[in-house]
């Protein structure tokens, strides 16, 4: 009886819940970075290539859209930005780099935290519609 219980709440429960949220989180992040790799081995630090300034990258971070995925707060004192979902949330130190006709937005996470997140697979979407940026190899721009 255990045993069907278990398979019971296997098949009904727990696959649906994968198949309908996690997988579609991984393949939403795959198809925007393109087989390019944009992050380090434990997705706690990201680059990205941007055409903008610095205030506009502020300015658009800012702005709440309905179609945004993450919701973001930035405490320019200490250079974070806490991205947020359904009660959970990473905080990345960011810096913008300013170069030669474009910018590189960096982020480092600032500690793991124990709860399970989908933020950080949510963040290459997230930063590419909203900020218009271009993932960049990560070996090459690393930090």
């Amino acid at each position: 009886m255990e045993y069907f219980i278990f398979s019971l709440l296997f098949f009904v429960i727990l696959i649906p819940i994968v198949l309908g949220i996690v997988v579609p989180v991984y393949k939403k992040h795959s198809k925007v970075t393109g087989g390019v790799i944009n992050y380090d081995s434990t997705m706690r630090k990201f680059v990205y290539k941007i055409n903008l300034s610095y205030q506009q990258v502020i300015d658009l971070l800012n702005t709440k859209n309905a179609y945004d995925e993450l919701s973001c707060k930035i405490d320019f004192d200490k250079s974070v930005i806490r991205f947020s979902e359904y009660g959970s949330h990473r905080d990345y130190y960011f810096q913008v780099q300013e170069c030669n006709g474009f910018s590189i937005l960096k982020l480092e996470q600032v500690e793991l935290i124990g709860m399970q997140s989908h933020v950080p697979y949510k963040i290459n979407p997230f930063i590419v519609r909203k900020l218009q940026a271009e993932i960049i190899p990560f070996s090459k721009y690393s930090f």
